[in-house]
């Protein structure tokens, strides 16, 4: 025989509370001249605009900061060009020395 299920007082009072609560915010918005249903609509949309807003502030901060290390890493490899291009001159110049020089003791 299959036992019937027994509900304990607290889950009789949680449920009796999921039915009761909402039942009384919409009359008690109705008796004091509102839409309850629109406050309930309202409430939700200001969480989903809350919701958007902060993911919209995230991917702001993620792009500052992707520019941010853009930006950086542009410079860091601007500068490194340059200082390539002076060691290179710096090199050359140096291989004409020793060309001079090695010339000199040949010659002299």
């Amino acid at each position: 025989m299959a036992r019937k299920a027994r509900l304990t007082v607290f889950s009789r009072f949680i449920i009796m509370m999921l039915i009761v609560g909402p039942l009384a915010f919409l009359g008690a918005s109705y008796y004091n001249g509102e839409d309850g249903m629109q406050t309930v609509k309202d409430l939700f949309n200001q969480q989903k605009e809350k919701t958007s807003e902060t993911r919209t502030n995230r991917t702001d901060k993620v792009d500052e900061t992707a520019t941010y290390e853009i930006r950086k890493l542009e410079e860091d490899l601007e500068y490194k060009d340059k200082r390539i291009e002076e060691l290179r001159k710096e090199n050359e110049k140096l291989r004409q020395q020793i060309d001079k020089m090695e010339q000199e003791k040949a010659n002299g």
